[in-house]
């Protein structure tokens, strides 16, 4: 009922601004940028999505000098600190969507009209129905548009409705269409383009030519930060070695993309035998028992700095690994950030936007199961026929996936990491 009541309320105000666009329709045209312009970014999002929008951002920057970029992020998220520390960001704009009331979305939505913003940036991993209102009055409405083809057959027509009705709704694919005057078109199933190259590509909307910008994410440690990975390497008695990074766990709702604790565990046991690797394990407190499982199973001598750190102290952490092992999450994006040698192991998730963006110490490890990715673009696919995550009954592009077969791998990153 409280989806349908959304669902409704969206509707409501997809209404109310179409009545009120007709008496404004300069509005909805766009007009050239000024010098400083004004750019609102919402980025409500995970660490390794925002990760992949800092060289959107630095484009923007060295194409526009004087333009002021607001983002707006989970408050206490690690987007949220990763974003504080970037240099080309001007603004963070702290904002707990989720658990705000109708009146405190109204509230924001009035607060983003009155700072008359001059463009809005919105990638596929940002919900839009809680800013149509602010949104639709700022000129310049960038964003990402998913297309899925979703066959017709009359003999399935309950279960086409079904799906279309959830990708358009619930995925937000009409809203999108509705607001934004200027689309970066992805085709979940055909564009595999990397995410940093998809987020590039709003630039463009501004009239920035992306073919020479620098892909590689940039984020820059304070002496504070390289300073707390000295004290804490000297203190585990980590100084002077050759570390294996893991991370062992995925957020709660992301479960069906790990490989698990126990294989991760043996695979690093291995490891850390065969070329003389300690082993530092990272991630939030959420998976402190993670890492006690990993403890339990590995039975190798392991350091932990699993809800010890910030971003920051993270990843200067992480640039003192030799290479670094995980599933697909956020610190394995901010290993290749800092240029870590990285190796990820991927099921369905999406390979081609969040994988390797340099393959020079950069690792996907999959097992080329036909089927696989099947999580695209933060959309899980539907339709007949379609196999996905909730619906194959095996996840065989991780259950299928060997320690052997992972351990190979890495120890080819580490041969040519080492060469």
């Amino acid at each position: 009922m409280k989806r349908l009541l959304r669902f409704a309320g969206a509707l409501v105000e997809m209404a109310r601004i179409r009545f009120w666009w007709v008496g404004h329709p300069h509005v909805s045209q766009g007009r050239p940028l000024p010098e400083a312009p004004r750019i609102f970014v919402p980025c409500y999002c995970g660490l390794g999505d925002m990760i992949f929008l800092f060289p959107l951002f630095r484009a923007i920057k060295k194409a526009l000098p004087k333009a002021k970029l607001t983002v707006l992020a989970r408050p206490g998220s690690p987007a949220e600190e990763l974003a504080r520390g970037n240099k080309d960001v001007d603004d963070v704009r702290a904002v707990d969507l989720y658990r705000l009331s109708g009146a405190e979305r109204g509230a924001l939505s009035r607060e983003i009209e009155t700072r008359s913003y001059d463009a809005v940036l919105v990638t596929c991993a940002n919900p839009v129905r809680v800013f149509l209102p602010a949104f639709y009055k700022i000129p310049l409405r960038i964003g990402h548009c998913r297309n899925l083809d979703i066959p017709w057959r009359w003999s399935r027509w309950p279960d086409y409705l079904k799906n279309k009705f959830h990708f358009e709704i619930w995925q937000e694919g009409w809203f999108r269409r509705f607001l934004f005057n200027r689309t970066v078109t992805i085709d979940v199933r055909a564009d595999h383009a990397h995410d940093i190259d998809k987020c590039l590509r709003l630039a463009e909307g501004l009239g920035i030519s992306v073919a020479s910008a620098e892909r590689h994410p940039l984020i820059e440690l304070a002496p504070e930060h390289r300073a707390f990975a000295e004290r804490f390497l000297s203190d585990n008695n980590l100084a002077g070695k050759k570390i294996l990074g893991l991370s062992l766990g995925v957020s709660a709702d992301l479960g069906f993309k790990q490989w698990g604790v126990e294989r991760l565990a043996q695979s690093a046991q291995r490891l850390a035998v065969d070329h003389h690797l300690a082993v530092l394990l990272f991630g939030s407190r959420e998976e402190t028992s993670a890492a006690e499982k990993f403890r339990q199973t590995a039975r190798i001598p392991c350091e932990s700095a699993v809800g010890k750190t910030n971003v920051h102290q993270m990843a200067a952490l992480l640039s003192r690994c030799a290479v670094f092992l995980a599933n697909d999450t956020g610190p394995a994006k901010l290993a290749m950030a800092m240029n870590v040698p990285t190796a990820i192991v991927w099921g369905p998730s999406d390979r081609y936007g969040g994988g390797a963006w340099n393959q020079q110490n950069q690792l996907t490890i999959h097992n080329n199961m036909p089927c696989s990715p099947c999580f695209l673009t933060g959309l899980t696919l539907r339709g007949e026929g379609v196999l996905n995550h909730q619906n194959c009954g095996h996840r065989n592009c991780l259950n299928a996936l060997s320690i052997d077969d992972v351990c190979g791998k890495v120890k080819e990153l580490i041969g040519h990491g080492s060469s």
